[in-house]
């Protein structure tokens, strides 16, 4: 058999792969052709195996072709970049790639130690390097499709082992033998050699090798540096191996580029606006020095890193742990809320502020104020109640998309009337019958459908991790089967207090399913400051109160670092940090005061939202924190709130 392979820097691996997997088979890579060579080899050959879109050739001939898709993957190497001159890629030290920071220094006229300063958390965030993930693997799965391949479960293997691409369009030899292992019956071949990455050698590693960046690949959860190894050179029949470190990157890059006319150069990634107020704010970006060696790297820190500063030597009222957001809402910005009873202050305020929070289950307009109050219409963004678990919040999703139904349809009230389990208080009169349940949730779900693909911010508040669940078919449920409806079975229902691993796990459940029907979306996560009301725990509730909220904040510290899109607001950390003094909570010691709520929500409006109102100034320092005056009838109503799990303590 005749075999050609046409493709890329990639061709030549997988052709090796396939003549190591196949012995005797007659194959040979080449670089692109035209539709007249291609018909050529079309003719000359059993197969073309070749990369990227078919062209045009005759039906019998395109039977001989099979494609393969391209491996280009900019998640682990986000800041290389290409750049032409007179219509011609323009390489540098890098090959044909241009550190785009380092350019972008070089272009202001920067030095070299200023541009180093560039290499940091807060401008890789601004840059965007830490959202690439998503769209490089959107990216890599189309290209596979096209080629009549799914490359997902390889891609979730891959990324497994850390990095797998030397640089954007170089991948690891491991990934191309999986694609040879896939095209071979597309051949009509079986393989003698199994594994043939453990005996080809990797072409494109002698090639240049790009670093992931320390604090990209923190994000990443892989090991990272900022080691740059140059093409390999052979001199006196030995590999020689350059590599170069950050600071020698940057100034050998500068002095290649000496000379040269910046306006001769084009790079698209310039023209985007977050380039150009990096650009704008590139004077305030270098004039922060970087640790020296040796030295005490804290020196010179922010104000907010420091606890004297800011937190012993500032008013309660004042303190500020938000420090900055990733993103900004405006007044258009489609917003959701979903969680625990305290992520309804956040829906209120938003309504309130003017922002467009989501209400896709409206009120019928024959209800009045009372009725709507007592409904809880608007609570949150779909009449779904409470939300405690992240296990509540992945089982919404699939029951509305359909791929969950659990066995528990409708609990039966000591009064005789029939609630939802998953929403028992969510209609104060309950319905007359568990037929009445089944029809009322089917619009519902429909509603959250809706929300699901509309939303721009999701905002979700983590409130519990003590549930219970069906033995059946791991339903949970935001009461215990028995507190306000249904029969508390001991053979049916089973307690569950979800650990660090499983919220995490839950929370990506979620995000997947989630970004897989709206890919834009982006995320809040928060933690309820609200300790629980009554712990099933055999131990003291105080105990069970801080194991949950720390199993939650853990969960959500772990779950944003590796989720570019999503933030965290600390709303537990301003609620119960000792800057509150101990006036955050009421006479009960759990709820929440209307002060320290509107602290909070000034906080969220400051930092996330564009065009909001200034915070109210802080009360003097010299007094002390009053209790809050009875507010008014609409600034009460601001502070009531659905709380399903108050009805254990009832």
């Amino acid at each position: 058999m005749r075999v050609t392979v046409i493709g890329n820097c990639q061709a030549a691996g997988l052709a090796s792969c396939l003549a190591t997997m196949v012995p005797g088979l007659q194959i040979a890579p080449r670089g692109p052709a035209t539709p007249v060579e291609l018909m050529g080899l079309c003719e000359s050959h059993d197969w073309v195996v070749m990369q990227g879109e078919q062209a045009s050739v005759p039906p019998a001939l395109a039977d001989r072709i099979i494609t393969w898709p391209r491996l280009i993957f900019a998640a682990f190497h986000p800041d290389a970049v290409y750049v032409h001159r007179e219509g011609r890629v323009f390489g540098s030290v890098l090959g044909q790639y241009h550190s785009a920071l380092a350019l972008l220094g070089w272009m202001a006229g920067r030095s070299v130690a200023e541009t180093r300063r560039l290499f940091r958390s807060d401008v890789y965030e601004r840059a965007g390097y830490f959202s690439v993930w998503e769209s490089s693997r959107r990216a890599l799965l189309s290209e596979g499709e096209a080629s009549g391949l799914s490359l997902e479960a390889a891609l979730d293997e891959w990324a497994s082992g850390g990095c797998f691409m030397h640089s954007p369009n170089h991948p690891y030899l491991p990934a191309i033998a999986d694609l040879a292992r896939a095209i071979l019956p597309r051949l009509g071949l079986s393989a003698s050699v199994a594994r043939p990455e453990r005996f080809v050698s990797d072409a494109l590693a002698r090639s240049l090798v790009l670093p992931v960046y320390p604090e990209i690949a923190q994000r990443l959860g892989i090991a990272g540096d900022y080691a740059f190894k140059l093409p390999a050179r052979i001199i006196g029949g030995m590999e020689q191996v350059e590599v170069l470190d950050l600071d020698a990157m940057i100034a050998r890059s500068f002095a290649q580029l000496e000379g040269v006319d910046p306006a001769s150069m084009a790079c698209p990634r310039f023209d985007a606006p977050a380039w150009q107020t990096l650009l704008q704010d590139l004077p305030a970006l270098v004039a922060t020095p970087l640790p020296k060696a040796g030295g005490n790297p804290y020196r010179g820190l922010p104000a907010h890193q420091y606890w004297r500063q800011s937190i012993a030597e500032t008013p309660g009222p004042e303190v500020d742990p938000v420090v900055a957001a990733p993103f900004t809402i405006t007044r258009r910005t489609a917003i959701a809320t979903a969680g625990s009873c305290f992520a309804q202050h956040i829906a209120r305020t938003l309504k309130q502020a003017g922002y467009n929070h989501m209400v896709v289950e409206p009120p019928p307009p024959e209800l009045s104020p009372a009725q709507v109050e007592a409904g809880h219409w608007g609570a949150f963004s779909a009449r779904y109640g409470n939300l405690y678990t992240a296990r509540q919040l992945v089982q919404l999703i699939e029951r509305a998309e359909g791929r969950f139904r659990p066995a528990d349809t409708a609990w039966r009230r000591p009064d005789g009337r029939w609630v939802d389990p998953f929403r028992p208080q969510i209609e104060p009169a309950g319905h007359a019958s568990r037929a009445e349940v089944i029809e009322a949730r089917k619009p519902h779900l429909q509603a959250v459908r809706r929300m699901l693909r509309r939303v721009e911010v999701f905002v979700f508040t983590l409130g519990l991790t003590e549930s219970w669940r069906a033995r059946a078919d791991g339903a949970v449920f935001p009461l215990a089967p028995g507190v306000v409806a249904g029969e508390m079975d001991p053979a049916a229902y089973e307690f569950v207090n979800f650990s660090t691993a499983e919220v995490l796990a839950d929370l990506h459940a979620f995000h997947a399913a989630l970004r897989a029907i709206n890919p834009g979306v982006k995320l809040v996560l928060t933690v309820s400051p609200v300790p629980l009301v009554a712990t099933y725990e055999p131990r003291h509730v105080l105990v069970s109160t801080v194991a949950s909220k720390s199993i939650l904040r853990a969960a959500a510290e772990e779950f944003c670092r590796a989720v570019p899109e999503c933030w965290y607001f600390p709303s537990y950390e301003i609620v119960t940090g000792p800057q509150a003094r101990g006036t955050a909570f009421g006479p009960d010691l759990r709820e929440v005061t209307e002060a320290t709520v509107a602290r909070v929500m000034s906080l969220f409006l400051r930092h996330a939202a564009q065009g909001a109102a200034a915070t109210p100034a802080p009360a003097a320092r010299a007094q002390p924190a009053a209790a809050p005056a009875i507010p008014d009838a609409e600034t009460a109503a601001l502070f009531q709130v659905l709380c399903d799990e108050e009805k254990l303590g009832a």
